[in-house]
């Protein structure tokens, strides 16, 4: 029989995978959408991001709760040890970051959206929201921290 720890690793893992998944996603069709001139093509692939959002949602919570009941299960790990509380701020970090940026996606796929019901001619200001270097780097920056946490989690340095 499978032991608790190693279900909650699964799912824990699983989590990470849909997290993961999701960054991805929004990644891919973001970077469609920049290659894009039509607001209407613009819009539907922003859209398709909003599918990213509870999978990185949804990954975020499961990897965090389940790593805090992994610690708490496990003897040989400790909250005290700085790996684990270095992956815990960066974790709130990417979330933040993730988050702000997310929410640039989402207004400049309205205002694709609101270009594309009249008229659907390309846009200087959709173009510049699409090429905004803060959200960019938001964005970017928050996949880059959620890529370290996983590397702190295989490697699990100090320990």
């Amino acid at each position: 029989m499978v032991a608790a720890y190693e279900w909650i690793l699964a799912l824990h893992i699983t989590g990470a995978f849909l997290l993961l998944g999701g960054g991805v996603l929004a990644a891919i069709v973001s970077l469609l959408a920049r290659g894009r001139s039509k607001p209407s093509e613009i819009a539907a692939l922003l859209g398709i991001a909003r599918f990213a959002v509870p999978l990185v949602g949804l990954g975020a919570i499961i990897t965090l709760t389940l790593g805090l009941c992994l610690i708490a299960r496990d003897d040989e790990f400790r909250f005290s040890a700085a790996w684990i509380i270095l992956a815990i701020v960066l974790w709130v970090a990417a979330m933040a970051a993730g988050g702000i940026g997310g929410k640039a996606d989402k207004e400049t796929r309205l205002l694709a959206e609101k270009l594309a019901s009249t008229g659907d001619q390309p846009s200087i200001e959709l173009d510049a929201r699409l090429r905004d270097t803060k959200s960019l780097a938001l964005n970017w920056g928050s996949g880059v921290l959620v890529i370290v946490i996983l590397a702190l989690m295989v490697w699990k340095p100090g320990q």
